[in-house]
Parts: structure tokens; C-alpha cells; sequence
């Protein structure tokens, strides 16, 4: 049999209205009251119909991550720290990874239909991207865009100060005697968004006197292990004059690390290495890597508390996180 609010209401010798005060926690009562109410709760083991109550609130207090990807270290870091924000909010957290998802529109229409209150959405230089956004945004749901710049009115973005790091990593570098200095770019040069890329160009112009050697990926732009290796590769077939790697993130430097190797190459001895990310495992690998690093479970639970600022009606600016050098064993120190 179905246990009702009734049968809480009765059990705890208080009124139904009451009960929905307490579960809501929307008016102050004794602490005799609340216990009683609570324990009514556990002992007849009542589950408040959510659905219900999302209608009279007008909220269903359910969020989505909308990624691409999930394989990606740095997103399991990320989600945690959003979703344990959430979980203290009282939120439920959907999921949802679109790699290799042929019906990306589908997904969007199956998390509009369960009418959640926002979502955090992160498909760097994605074709989907704006499309994707605006369709949440049109249907009320309060967008976050984490990882990249946001050019959309009243959808705030979380992102990471890259433009800052690569000033860090170029000064790092130069400190340390290095000037031939190759960037290997995962995503599409065209974007505008990467501000990785573009940063990287300013800061090597501003420190050097000239353009930079920069090997571009190919589509779909992925930023893999294995997309690293096929750089490092296409880079060693057109030069091997440069005396330092940086790439778009760890997981591309743990594959120019590999291809290096293949060579004869030794890391740092022949060839420095910087990633950016700092994810859990570049402090494992052989060498441990040098990399440009920020707070992931932070980033994560930044971007909930910006997003949930914007469902709670708000104006919301754009934020960046601080990003910083993770020093360990990757760059050699020229004489």
C-alpha cells in the first residue's frame, strides 16, 4: 500500500500542511514537531511524490551535464565537484556524454521533456554548440557554459584563464633558456573560443620577436592520446628544430611523450614537454609531467554555484579560474 502524506500527517499527530511545511522547509517549527514529522517519514518509509511537488514549485531542483567526451580525465574531476555542490542543494544531476551519439537533438529533447532547471554544458568547439545552447535556453532552462567562452547574451560562462597561462608557460619556458617552442593545437586554430591557441601565438610574438611553429590537428579535432602522437609525428616530419612540445592538454602530451620515445628521444633530456589540465595521472606517468594546472573539483563546484545563481533569477557575469605551472620533471633547464 502506498503511503501518503495523510498517513505521515496522522502517524505524527500534526496536519498535512504541516508535513509539506517540513519537507519543504519553507516555515520554522519546534524541534518537537520537525522529529516527530521526520520520524514519521522514516518509520513508514514515505517518498514524497516529486512530481508533484516540481508542479506546484515550478521546479523539478534537476540539473544536467551536458559533455562531450566523458573519457577525458579532467570531466570525471569536474563532475564531482558540480555534482557534490548539487547533491548539498538538493539537487539530482543528469548525465549526459554525446560522444559518439548520432541523435545529439534527441538527448537535448529527452532532458528538455523532464523539464529540468538548468544545465552545464561543455562541447568545446563543438558544430552542435550554439545550436545546443540556444534550444535549452529557449525552452527556460538556464544555460552554464563551462571550458569555453560564451558569446551568447544572458548565458554565463566558467572558464579556466588560459590566456593568463600561457603567459605563465611561455615565461616558464624562456626562463629556463628555451625559445624554439612548438605548440601542438588539438582544436581547430579557427575557433575563436580557444583562447589556448591564441594566447599561445600573442604571448611566443610578444617574448620572441616572431610567429610561433604551431601543428594544427585535423577533424574532429579530438584531444587524445593518440591525436598527440599523430602531431608529434606530423611535427618530426617537418622539423626537429625546437627544444620544447606544449599541447592542448595532458592526455595530447602523455602521446608526444610516446612518440618521442619511438624516436630515441628522451624527455626532458632531448626534447621538454608541458600539458595543460593537470589531471590525476600526470603526476604518475614516466616522467611525471609538467603541466598548467587548476582546481578541477573546484572549477565543477564554481560552475554550479553560477549556474544555480542564474535559476534562482539573478544576473550572472562570466567567471575565470586561476591557473598555475605544476612543476615536476618534464622541462630540462638549458645553459
Amino acid at each position: 500500500m502506498k503511503i501518503t502524506r495523510k498517513d505521515v500527517a496522522k502517524y505524527a499527530g500534526v496536519s498535512e500542511q504541516t508535513v509539506s511545511y517540513v519537507l519543504n522547509n519553507s516555515r520554522k517549527f519546534s524541534d518537537d514537531v520537525v522529529n516527530r514529522v521526520n520520524k514519521a517519514i522514516k518509520d513508514l518509509n514515505y517518498q514524497p511524490d516529486m512530481i508533484a511537488k516540481s508542479m506546484s514549485q515550478k521546479q523539478t531542483k534537476s540539473v544536467a551535464v551536458f559533455i562531450r567526451d566523458m573519457e577525458n580525465p579532467i570531466f570525471p574531476a569536474i563532475i564531482h565537484g558540480f555534482q557534490k555542490k548539487a547533491f548539498e542543494k538538493g539537487y539530482s544531476v543528469y548525465i549526459a556524454d554525446v560522444e559518439g551519439c548520432k541523435d545529439i537533438d534527441f538527448l537535448v529533447t529527452s532532458l528538455i521533456s523532464r523539464r529540468i532547471d538548468g544545465v552545464y554544458i561543455s562541447m568545446f568547439a563543438d558544430k552542435d554548440f550554439v545550436r545546443i545552447v540556444k534550444r535549452f535556453a529557449d525552452n527556460g532552462i538556464k544555460v552554464v557554459v563551462g571550458n569555453e567562452e560564451s558569446s551568447l547574451d544572458g548565458v554565463p560562462s566558467v572558464t579556466v584563464d588560459f590566456a593568463d597561462g600561457m603567459r605563465q608557460i611561455i615565461s616558464y619556458l624562456k626562463e629556463n633558456g628555451h625559445r624554439k617552442i612548438v605548440y601542438l593545437s588539438g582544436i581547430d586554430v579557427e575557433q575563436k573560443n580557444d583562447t589556448r591557441y591564441h594566447a599561445f601565438c600573442s604571448e611566443y610574438k610578444a617574448a620572441f620577436g616572431e610567429e610561433p611553429t604551431v601543428i594544427e590537428n585535423h577533424a574532429p579535432f579530438a584531444t587524445t592520446v593518440e591525436s598527440g602522437k599523430y602531431m608529434a609525428e606530423k611535427l618530426f616530419s617537418i622539423t626537429d628544430d625546437f627544444t620544447a612540445i606544449v599541447t592542448t592538454n595532458d592526455l595530447m602530451a602523455y602521446g608526444v611523450i610516446d612518440a618521442l620515445k619511438q624516436k630515441g628521444k628522451s624527455v626532458p633530456d632531448d626534447v621538454s614537454v608541458i600539458g595543460i589540465d593537470d589531471i590525476m595521472f600526470s603526476q604518475y606517468i614516466n616522467p611525471p609531467l609538467t603541466t598548467l594546472g587548476y582546481n578541477n573539483e573546484e572549477f565543477g563546484a564554481k560552475t554550479f554555484k553560477v549556474l544555480m545563481k542564474s535559476m534562482s533569477g539573478k544576473d550572472v557575469e562570466s567567471t575565470k579560474e586561476y591557473c598555475h605551472i605544476v612543476e615536476r620533471s618534464t622541462v630540462k633547464k638549458l645553459q
